[in-house]
């Protein structure tokens, strides 16, 4: 007894040495929380009565070290209800279900996670003497989420303009055929779109008909009926308000003047060949226009993205493309179709830089020359830009086959080059602006 009694009073005297004698006081890392899925799938097999049936933990939500969801049992089996427990830093999980199922029983899951994520142990119910194993793994997941609704051309009294809707599945499995919606100025327009793979962009495009003068809404809801399941719907529905007027489009043309801060990349060197432009004008026009919303992307990064690739076997790339649309969608941004000049001016004026495809060799000649040292494989009948501003005069443009931004080209020389690639004309462009 008097040896049980002084082991306190042991411990005691040696950790108060301790201190006493100035050492630091020990500091102990706090242990992470591992981090659960919104749901789980998978089996529940009752050992007492040899029979298994189907468990789905959803939807499972951690606040920290406390989790709650809903435990759904499968036939044959008993205890389907809400559940709450904790999973520890050892990766250790435990909850509670208490049934709703009018079983009226409590079952007491313990397990653990591992590393692939999934989680298994065992149950026992007290109140029938029941018991068994259970296995669940994260359940492939869709999260709709429609990005922006934007016009692809300027908005025009009486014109039938062209909206699209820009949608990404946020989630880890292809989403499935599901249904959408449209609602302009309160009239409902339904309709289907195809499945959306995973952690990838798509678009829907809505005709508006005729539109008139004046304020309009357009709603886009990508699965408004819930005919898919998703981990969350608050993020299905986009709404674009806007005016249309009867004299100007929506798009500001009154400017005389436009300059856009556009931040300069060459494309030189680009794929590592030094004094080659490697077919990168088209990534470096993507890159410089995401730059301009605050992003720092280099020419690198958009020709992996765009082409797949980037190195001595180049081939050319469409600014065009799904994979530039979806790059772009990436950072909040879209393209807006632009065909003509006055329609490359409203685009500047609303602060959306413009890609454009010219022929260079319109503006060869031009003092300063566009490119120090001239070689002749510089020039072109297809080369990508970015269009920065115009005044009254000239057009500035930053040419990605260049080392400095801004190069200035008088109006008239600026329509040629746009006018005469094998894509355009006077009056149908290969261009469009990038806005967010």
């Amino acid at each position: 007894m008097h040896c049980c009694l002084r082991l306190p009073l042991i411990v005691l005297v040696f950790s108060i040495t301790f201190l006493m004698a100035g050492s630091p006081s020990p500091t102990f890392a706090k242990a992470s929380l591992p981090p659960l899925a919104s749901t789980y799938q998978g089996t529940v097999h009752n050992t007492t009565f040899d029979h298994t049936a189907t468990l789905a933990l959803t939807p499972l939500v951690q606040n920290q070290g406390e989790i709650s969801g809903n435990a759904i049992i499968g036939p044959g089996l008993i205890g389907s209800g809400p559940f709450t427990g904790t999973i520890m830093s050892n990766r250790s999980v435990s909850f509670t279900d208490v049934s709703t199922d009018g079983s009226n029983v409590t079952i007491f899951f313990t397990g653990s996670l591992y590393r692939d994520g999934s989680l298994s142990g065992r149950y026992t119910i007290p109140s029938t003497g029941e018991e068994g194993t259970w296995q669940v793994i994260p359940s492939p997941t869709v999260d709709l989420q429609t990005l922006t609704i934007q016009p692809l051309q300027p908005l025009l009294a009486n014109s039938n303009p062209t909206f699209r809707a820009t949608i990404r599945n946020n989630g880890s499995a292809a989403s499935g055929n599901f249904n959408i919606r449209w609602i302009a100025d309160e009239k409902v327009f339904d309709g289907g779109h195809n499945s959306i793979p995973a952690g990838t962009v798509d678009t829907h495009d809505y005709i508006w008909s005729n539109i008139t003068a004046g304020q309009h809404t357009l709603t886009f809801i990508a699965n408004f009926d819930h005919t898919i399941a998703e981990t969350t719907t608050r993020n299905n529905l986009a709404t674009l308000t806007f005016t249309v007027r009867s004299d100007v489009t929506i798009s500001i043309v009154g400017s005389s003047s436009v300059r856009l801060s556009v931040p300069f990349l060459t494309q030189i060197g680009s794929a590592g060949i030094p004094g080659s432009g490697s077919n990168n004008c088209g990534p470096a026009s993507v890159a410089m226009s995401i730059n301009f919303f605050g992003n720092s992307v280099t020419v690198n990064d958009a020709a992996i993205a765009i082409r797949g690739f980037n190195n001595a076997g180049n081939t050319i790339t469409d600014f065009k493309s799904t994979a530039t649309t979806n790059y772009l969608a990436r950072y909040g941004l879209h393209p807006v179709s632009v065909s003509t000049y006055s329609e490359v001016q409203s685009e500047l004026a609303l602060h959306h830089p413009v890609i454009i495809l010219v022929n260079n060799n319109a503006y060869r000649y031009l003092s300063p020359p566009p490119y120090s040292p001239v070689t002749g494989d510089w020039f072109r009948t297809e080369h990508i830009i970015v269009v920065t501003g115009y005044d009254g005069t000239n057009v500035y443009v930053n040419d990605p086959e260049r080392y400095t931004a801004n190069y200035v080209i008088p109006v008239a020389t600026f329509k040629s080059a746009v006018s005469t690639t094998r894509f355009s004309s006077t009056t149908n462009w290969d261009a469009e602006s990038v806005s967010h």
